[in-house]
């Protein structure tokens, strides 16, 4: 009779254990890890921001408005787990120190994470493609040190000469990061990617930074500046 009721235990606790494991998606995964991070940096960010201020209070005082910009924008990529290629040479250490241990905090959450993801994979090994990358979507996302959910892009916008003139081209923001843009002649395609407050576009030749500030995409071109719109606000 016991090695009965055992019998019944073990394959009690593995359904269990499946069932678990079957319920486990991405999503689930994704924002746990979020959440577990978001505390694992809390410290972090208030010292960043706390002595980031003091830098841009200094700028500011001694009049280099401009580098202020630059480190209050840099210190908002950086706290999203972006790199920051040049960094502004008067916060150019904190931004070392905070990466450095922002990095160390993230590594026990990070491999939590990943773990699981990997159980999803062996378990999903006859997974549609489909599946297989929203998996691999969340696994970049986790292992970038990405922590909070980017806003929702608007998917229609349109091209501008300047800020005032009217639509030049039809734009596409495609959620798989293709960019689309249509003048009428036939479409050209590149990719974005968010970026800071705003995207990079990446097309044949070149590369354009846009800075989007309520629904204005300030772009940063070849060949000087140019303006996107979501579709539907203003002219």
């Amino acid at each position: 009779m016991p090695a009965v009721m055992n019998t019944r235990l073990l394959t009690l606790c593995l359904a269990a254990a499946a069932s678990l494991t079957l319920a486990d998606t991405p999503a689930a995964i994704l924002k746990d890890y979020r959440t577990r991070a978001t505390a694992a940096t809390k410290r972090l960010d208030e010292t960043l921001v706390k002595q980031g201020a003091q830098i841009v209070t200094s700028l500011v005082r001694s009049g280099d408005t401009a580098g202020a910009e630059v480190v209050t924008t840099q210190m908002k990529q950086i706290a999203a787990g972006e790199a920051i290629p040049a960094p502004h040479s008067a916060a150019a250490q904190l931004f070392t120190q905070y990466s450095t241990a922002r990095n160390e905090a993230l590594k026990p959450v990070q491999a939590a994470a990943l773990a699981r993801l990997d159980s999803l994979l062996k378990v999903a090994g006859g997974a549609n493609l489909e599946d297989l990358q929203v998996i691999t979507k969340t696994r970049v996302e986790i292992e970038a040190g990405k922590i909070t959910e980017p806003p929702a892009v608007p998917l229609k916008w349109t091209y501008h000469q300047t800020l005032t003139s009217n639509s030049a081209a039809d734009i596409l923001m495609k959620p798989d990061g293709v960019f689309e843009i249509n003048d009428g002649s036939g479409p050209q395609f590149g990719k974005w990617q968010a970026k800071g407050d705003g995207f990079e576009i990446e097309m044949d030749k070149y590369v354009w930074q846009v800075t989007v500030v309520d629904g204005v995409g300030t772009i940063k071109r070849e060949v000087g500046t140019r303006y996107m719109k979501v579709k539907g606000k203003g002219r």
